[in-house]
């Protein structure tokens, strides 16, 4: 995994879908975006530190191309919007888990998949572009999840022409999150 704190999900997925690239960097980011001119590599920054962010970038698209050889199986998938939960004891138990002195872990999951694969340049560095032939979906498996263990419904997140409605889902995840302490 490569963390890619403070993206903007609707301009990324806009952008991968209108077939940009992007140049996945190391360093925090400096503000907010400006838009590139046309044709110009974009940018993602993650947080770690150049040798591991390369490192992690050569593995994933090594196992994605691999997968994809192997079993003709795409794999590798960008997650936008992330939903963050705690994974609080029901409020019965509330006062067990205060005594045992334990902090809820918090989990996450991204709200939608986008299909992407890493190309490499003639530079020798990698970018980031949008996968042909796979269509980008709703995480099936957060919905079910939520729905099982939380009784919240996340919507299957596609507009009315099946296209991915990824501002819907980030409303409705939202709007979920607001209802519960510590989300």
């Amino acid at each position: 995994m490569i963390p890619l704190p403070s993206v903007d999900v609707a301009a990324v997925a806009a952008a991968l879908a209108d077939g940009a690239a992007f140049a996945v960097v190391s360093g925090a980011a400096s503000g907010p975006a400006e838009p590139p001119e046309l044709g110009a590599v974009r940018t993602l920054r993650s947080p770690l530190v150049a040798p591991e962010l390369t490192r992690r970038l050569v593995a994933i698209r090594r196992a994605a191309r691999g997968q994809l050889a192997d079993a003709g199986v795409h794999t590798l998938w960008l997650g936008l919007g992330m939903l963050v939960w705690s994974d609080a004891p029901a409020e019965g138990d509330a006062a067990a888990a205060a005594a045992g002195g334990e902090a809820p872990a918090m989990l996450r999951a991204p709200l939608a998949l986008w299909p992407v694969e890493l190309v490499k340049q003639p530079g020798g560095g990698l970018r980031l572009v949008e996968a042909a032939g796979v269509e980008p979906r709703a995480n099936q498996a957060l919905r079910e999840k939520l729905r099982r263990e939380l009784g919240a419904v996340l919507p299957d997140g596609e507009a009315g022409d099946g296209e991915l409605d990824l501002a819907g889902l980030v409303a409705a995840a939202e709007a979920i999150a607001a209802e519960r302490p510590g989300w």
